[in-house]
């Protein structure tokens, strides 16, 4: 069940990095097209267990390994009985691209964090399992933050809520 719960999020981050790729990754010269140096991205597995349990989930279930990623993109995720976060930065993307990327919708500013951040629903999503928080980081880049239901779990709180209520700890540790 967890695997089909990522596929839409694999599809999103894969999507989304060819868009950084083929659109933004380099700049001209004289005509001649010149790759751009890209910083690296904020780690997301680096955020403290205090964090992590402060929002709600089990610093013990911290997992990157299992996570695809691309070039300029770091992941990591943690869950508890209820929730399931990940958490990818990638290095030159920016809301824009989100906002054109194909099958998102319900787009929504809020403040969650004490930022403001853009959260967003899949069409896929037809039982509202998931939301979706972008979140500006300096000096180029976002966070991109899913939540999601576990497949045990009763609770039937709105998924954006939730995001929110894990997101007011979790945004307000990432860096500017």
């Amino acid at each position: 069940m967890r695997v089909v719960r990522r596929s839409g999020f694999v599809v999103a981050l894969v999507l989304l990095t060819a868009m950084v790729l083929v659109g933004g990754c380099g700049r001209s010269v004289d005509g001649t097209a010149v790759r751009s140096a890209r910083a690296a991205p904020w780690d997301p597995c680096s955020l403290s267990d205090d964090v992590i349990r402060r929002a709600g989930l089990d610093p013990a279930t911290r997992d990157s390994a299992s996570l695809v990623n691309g070039a300029g993109e770091l992941s990591c995720e943690w869950h508890n009985d209820d929730l399931f976060m990940t958490l990818t930065a990638i290095a030159g993307a920016t809301i824009e691209q989100v906002h054109s990327g194909q099958g998102n919708h319900d787009f929504h500013d809020a403040i969650v964090g004490n930022r403001t951040v853009t959260t967003y629903r899949d069409e896929g999503d037809r039982t509202g399992s998931f939301c979706f928080l972008v979140v500006p980081l300096e000096p180029a880049g976002i966070a991109l933050m899913q939540v999601s239901r576990t497949a045990f779990t009763e609770d039937t709180t709105p998924m954006c809520v939730w995001a929110y209520r894990v997101g007011d700890v979790v945004v307000a540790a990432m860096p500017r």
